[in-house]
């Protein structure tokens, strides 16, 4: 009997024991993906349906039509490995890298196309995807370079580049300790008029899959944010730009496409 399309020259059946559960030969896991998402995207189309990919165990194949991809880099994996799982849905909504992801990418990576982008990675340093990225968020569970970090600011103030970028979250608490006033000492950093007044800004981040919390309803984005009285204002169009580094993090985001409320810190 075919199972999901596929003949007999590719083996896969049910497990006798486990529902939902499938056994196939190992050393044609790719044929059987490509055979499985193939079957599934000729029965429901593109119209309704966020096809995802999270792979745990080893690269995930070059799948056709995928919104979000999750994967747990394997050891020793090369840019250019990675760079493949994405040739056939090079523009995705949301992308996670973890695992032994080491920061390496290609030139002008599809992966830093993505709209939302999430890296954690003990393995070696941000500075280059924070630097190539093209789409709207980013969030970063590694260290930076301060040389970067500034580079970053001047660039976005100067209005020289990330156009797109609305929301920056980094997370170096293994590994970095940032100093806000050596940082920013050159970025001509605004205040808000009121010292007990600060601003909290926040938006939905999309998850790079998605999974029931409660019950079965799919949760496909949480909210993230956080508060500052300091802000940048953009050379050229005046865009305003929050703006956070204390200790390990570094918080950077748009008053114009984010929830901005302001509070008093005294409240």
């Amino acid at each position: 009997m075919e199972v999901f399309g596929m003949g007999p020259e590719i083996p896969i059946r049910l497990h006798p024991k486990y529902f939902g559960i499938y056994l196939y030969n190992r050393k044609q896991k790719h044929l059987v993906v490509q055979g499985i998402h193939d079957y599934l995207y000729a029965f429901f189309g593109s119209s309704s349906i966020d096809y995802e990919v999270k792979s745990e165990h080893g690269l995930p194949p070059s799948l056709k039509n995928i919104k979000r991809t999750c994967i747990n880099v394997p050891k020793n994996t090369t840019a250019e490995e990675l760079e493949a799982c994405f040739t056939a849905s090079p523009n995705q909504e949301n992308i996670q890298l973890d695992g032994d992801f080491d920061g390496n990418l290609c030139p002008n990576s599809a992966i830093l196309g993505a709209e939302h982008l999430r890296i954690i990675s003990n393995k070696g340093h941000g500075d280059e995807i924070l630097l190539g990225f093209r789409g709207k968020r980013l969030n970063c569970d590694c260290p930076f370079h301060d040389a970067t970090i500034v580079q970053f600011l001047n660039e976005w103030k100067s209005n020289r580049g990330f156009h797109n970028l609305e929301s920056l979250i980094i997370n170096s608490i293994r590994s970095k300790n940032y100093d806000a006033a050596d940082l920013l000492k050159d970025m001509d950093v605004k205040q808000l008029d009121r010292p007990q007044d600060t601003l909290h800004l926040t938006w939905q981040t999309s998850r790079s899959y998605t999974f029931p919390i409660t019950s079965f309803v799919p949760v496909k984005s949480w909210k993230s944010g956080f508060s500052s009285r300091d802000y940048l204002i953009r050379d050229g169009d005046g865009e305003k730009a929050s703006v956070s580094i204390e200790n390990h993090f570094v918080s950077f985001a748009l008053w114009n496409g984010n929830s901005c409320e302001m509070e008093n810190i005294n409240d």
